[in-house]
C-alpha cells in the first residue's frame, strides 16, 4: 500500500495543531501554585455487567533482564501453539499486575501496578479479547484491581469477528487471526485530576509503560508482539462497546 498524502493535506501537516495542543497541555509554574490540587479519581465498578471472574495468580519469573532487552523484537510472525491458561494468566500479571498496595499523601489507599502511572491514577482502562488461549472462553475480558486483587472479568462473549477490518493493513502476511490474545489500551477521556490538560499527556505515556511490559514479557514467553497505533478508532470502540465519550482505544498490541 502506498500513501498518498495529496488527497487529505489538512490531515497530513498538522504541525499547528500538534503544537498548539502541546503548549496547552504544558504545566505552567504560576498555574501549579495556585490550583488547589484535587484527590484522585475513584473508579466505581457497579457499571460493569461481569460474565465471570478470575483472580490473577502470584507468580515469580527468573530471567536475565538483558537478554529480554536484546532479544525484544516487534513481529508478525505469530506461532501456532497457543498458550495456555495458566500461563496466559502469569503472563497478565506479571505484566500489568499489582505489586504494592501503599498510601498516597492524601492517605488513599493505592494498589501500584508493574508500570509506571502518573500520580499512581491508573487512567489507562485495559481490554484483552482472548483469541485463541487455551481454556479459557472466547470474549471480551477487562482488567481490574478489586479490593488489592487483580481480576479478569468477562465483560462480553463473542465466537465470530474479524480483528483485522480494525486496522488499515491490507498485506495478506499481517493479520491478527493466530494471535493467543490482544489487549487494547482505552484513555479515560473524563478524568478529573490535578494535573489539568497534562494528564492526557501522561496518559499516552502510560500506554507506552504498558507496551513495554507486554512486548518483554512476549518475549519471555518465546511469543512474538506486535503495537499497533494505526486502527480505525470509531469502528474498535464499537466493538468493545465502550462509548468514545468517556473513553476511547488509543493503542493496542496483539501477542501471538
Amino acid at each position: 500500500m502506498k500513501w498518498d498524502f495529496s488527497r487529505n493535506v489538512n490531515y497530513f501537516t498538522s504541525v499547528d495543531k500538534i503544537m498548539k495542543f502541546h503548549n496547552s497541555s504544558k504545566q505552567a509554574e504560576h498555574l501549579v501554585s495556585l490550583q488547589n490540587p484535587k484527590l484522585f479519581y475513584k473508579y466505581t465498578t457497579n457499571f460493569l455487567n461481569y460474565v465471570s471472574k478470575m483472580e490473577l495468580p502470584d507468580v515469580e519469573i527468573a530471567t536475565p533482564i538483558i537478554d529480554v532487552f536484546f532479544k525484544r523484537r516487534s513481529s508478525w510472525e505469530f506461532s501456532d501453539e497457543y498458550l495456555n491458561l495458566y500461563d496466559f494468566l502469569k503472563f497478565i500479571k506479571t505484566a500489568i499486575g499489582t505489586s504494592l498496595t501503599t498510601l498516597d499523601d492524601y492517605g488513599n489507599t493505592v494498589h501500584k501496578r508493574n508500570y509506571p502511572s502518573g500520580g499512581a491514577l491508573y487512567p489507562i482502562k485495559i481490554y484483552i479479547l482472548n483469541n485463541n488461549v487455551a481454556g479459557l472462553e472466547k470474549g471480551i475480558y477487562e482488567f481490574r484491581t478489586l479490593h488489592s486483587k487483580d481480576m479478569l472479568c468477562c465483560v462480553k462473549k463473542i465466537d465470530e469477528y474479524d480483528i483485522d477490518s480494525f486496522t488499515s493493513f491490507k498485506y495478506s502476511n499481517k493479520s491478527f487471526k493466530s494471535t493467543d490474545f490482544i489487549i487494547f489500551l482505552a484513555s479515560n477521556l473524563k478524568m478529573d485530576t490535578r494535573y489539568g490538560l497534562l494528564q492526557y499527556r501522561l496518559t499516552l505515556l502510560e500506554a507506552g509503560h504498558i507496551a513495554q511490559n507486554i512486548m518483554l514479557m512476549s518475549t519471555i514467553f518465546k511469543k512474538n508482539c506486535i503495537p499497533i497505533g494505526g486502527f480505525f478508532e470509531d469502528k474498535l470502540n464499537k466493538f468493545l462497546e465502550i462509548d468514545k465519550i468517556n473513553e476511547t482505544v488509543i493503542y493496542f498490541l496483539g501477542v501471538g
